[in-house]
């Protein structure tokens, strides 16, 4: 490099750096760079701030790396149409002779992705109309876009408890106002049964557990049912903590700054892949050794999006000292020697049953990655420890930062053995004085939210899924790409079966606007055959066929979470997004 092209301004030297990063993240990278250049700063400072440019240029690589979009921000539009130019694509490769391997590669580019054709249920047919299908993508693009940005805001050092805890600022926003667009379609999307009755589906949703109040209500009562069992039965309890290596994490919890060991490749998926990985061989381990165990895991967010688990484990008494040292054992496999590891990366505690509550250690865990709130709904008076010491945040002023974070997804609570919730959830819906006198008792303790006695009657704690006296009943439904697969209809329980959904459901008034009742075009179909894609049919109704494909788009947009292709359209691919 000659003389010449060293002497040259800040500005300049940062601006290649820069070139082709979202403006939002390479303002914050600029910003961070100035601050880290020596001072007193000149107008060539960079010339001697060598750990400066090296994180300049680590952390633009490792944005690059993973495929940021340029835009961070996708309206509804913007995702609507670009999934319209994939899925026209697609026809097109497909009457061009194209295979699904072809589709595949044009995903990849792009970090979308099709289901693997050559494994059940998915069929070369299936795939091929999901491939075709606008809501396929849509749903693809949402969801992979938002990581990526996501991806990009946490290298350039928006997310920590000096920015952005857990999650940052346009993530945060992408959740309320996702929130908000579903709450109204699910409080305009109304469904009659066959004896008139007819609800709003922010009614019925108000009675499931995807309203917190019950999420929560039913996450203590199964871990007080798991506490009472182990009181009766004599067993010992345990509060684990696991954590990820050290170079997992982006940040430094003290001071916000990064992280010199960060492996930039290493996200939140990542991260919670191998807490699953770690998991799953010191279970199998101990399985090996006859080992048997129950409770509960929840998944929550360090500061820096990180995730850790903490669970709690009920077993026999003999067995304390081999499940601390098989789970510690795993978890050290990854860079062993790491300081603090030994220290931190697996915890234990020992909980008294008979002078504590196994409870009590997990409730504030479950409270604050639901709405941070208590059963009575009153604000939990807590701080987030992980918050910025310096400004303190409550708990349920950081429940949608938490709930913001669960967007990669990473499932937050997860039960551990026993018998599953699947079944206890359709035997409340059964009435115990319409039912044969052998499913008497275990409808009255699910009735009486007796998860304990539920448990008990099921075969008890340590019964495999093949010893329990109760299970799904399921029959087969073909979806709406062609695959087979089954819905829940009641439960088969002590040689008896019991149906628990009696009712069909019909969408009766799609209140999407203009765009639900428009007429059917050929576009319109590239899905495939119109099937029901859960146990609420698709209406019948003739003078609402015509807007039947378009309604279901527009539904599974909202809940899930034109002219003929022509090939001159190629020539403007990728869309700008996307390069």
């Amino acid at each position: 490099m000659s003389i010449a092209q060293l002497l040259v301004p800040n500005k300049a030297y940062l601006k290649p750096f820069l070139a082709g990063l979202p403006s939002a993240l390479s303002d914050d990278i600029a910003d961070e760079w100035n601050a880290r250049l020596v001072k007193p700063a000149t107008v060539s400072s960079w010339l001697r701030s060598a750990p400066a440019n090296s994180w300049l240029k680590f952390t633009t690589e490792a944005i690059r790396s993973i495929g940021v979009p340029r835009s961070l921000y996708l309206d509804e539009a913007d995702i609507d149409a670009k999934a319209k130019a994939l899925s026209r694509h697609t026809s097109w490769l497909r009457r061009s002779g194209a295979s699904l391997a072809d589709v595949q590669a044009l995903a990849g580019l792009y970090h979308l992705h099709l289901p693997d054709w050559t494994k059940k249920p998915h069929t070369t047919d299936s795939v091929w109309a999901r491939a075709c299908d606008l809501a396929f993508w849509k749903r693809q693009i949402r969801a992979v876009h938002s990581r990526l940005a996501e991806r990009g805001a946490i290298i350039a050092g928006r997310v920590h408890n000096r920015a952005g805890l857990y999650a940052s600022d346009d993530q945060v926003k992408r959740t309320i106002q996702r929130k908000r667009r579903s709450a109204q379609v699910l409080a305009n999307q109304l469904v009659i049964n066959e004896l008139g009755q007819e609800y709003s589906l922010a009614d019925l949703a108000a009675l499931s557990p995807a309203n917190p109040l019950i999420r929560r209500a039913e996450l203590m009562v199964r871990l007080r049912g798991f506490e009472t069992i182990a009181k009766q039965q004599g067993h010992a309890c345990d509060f684990f903590t696991v954590t990820c290596p050290g170079s997992y994490h982006p940040r430094l919890s003290k001071t916000g700054q990064l992280n010199p060991n960060y492996q930039p490749g290493i996200g939140p998926r990542e991260a919670q892949a191998h807490l699953q990985k770690v998991w799953s061989r010191a279970r199998a381990k101990l399985h090996r050794k006859g080992i048997r165990m129950y409770g509960f895991r929840v998944a929550e967010p360090h500061h820096d999006g990180t995730p850790h688990w903490h669970m709690v484990l009920f077993f026999n008494e003999a067995d304390r000292r081999d499940i601390r040292k098989v789970l510690r054992s795993y978890a050290l496999q990854v860079n062993p020697s790491e300081r603090g590891a030994w220290r931190r990366r697996c915890t234990f505690k020992k909980i008294d049953l008979l002078n504590g509550s196994a409870c009590g250690y997990v409730a504030k865990y479950i409270c604050k990655n639901v709405d941070g709130r208590k059963a009575d709904s009153l604000a939990l008076g807590e701080f987030d420890h992980e918050s910025n010491p310096n400004n303190p945040a409550l708990l349920h002023e950081t429940a949608i930062r938490v709930e913001s974070w669960a967007k990669w997804g990473i499932r937050q609570f997860q039960q551990i053995g026993c018998a599953p919730v699947t079944v206890w959830r359709e035997l409340r819906r059964l009435d115990a004085t319409e039912q044969r006198s052998e499913l008497a008792d275990i409808i009255t303790a699910t009735q009486a939210s007796d998860w304990a006695g539920y448990v008990m009657l099921q075969g008890g704690p340590f019964a495999s899924r093949k010893e329990l006296a109760a299970a799904l009943y399921s029959e087969p439904v073909t979806n709406r790409y062609g695959e087979e697969s089954a819905t829940a209809k009641g439960v088969d329980a002590f040689g008896v079966i019991a149906i628990s959904r009696i009712h069909t459901w019909t969408i009766s008034h799609p209140l999407f606007g203009a765009a639900a009742h428009g007429h059917r075009t050929e576009e319109d179909g590239h899905g495939g055959a119109s099937r029901p894609w859960t146990r609420i049919t698709n209406c019948t109704h003739q003078q609402q066929s015509v807007s039947r494909i378009s309604h279901r788009e527009a539904l599974l947009d909202e809940i899930d979470s034109s002219d003929p292709f022509e090939s001159s359209l190629i020539t403007h691919w990728p869309p700008p997004w996307m390069q």
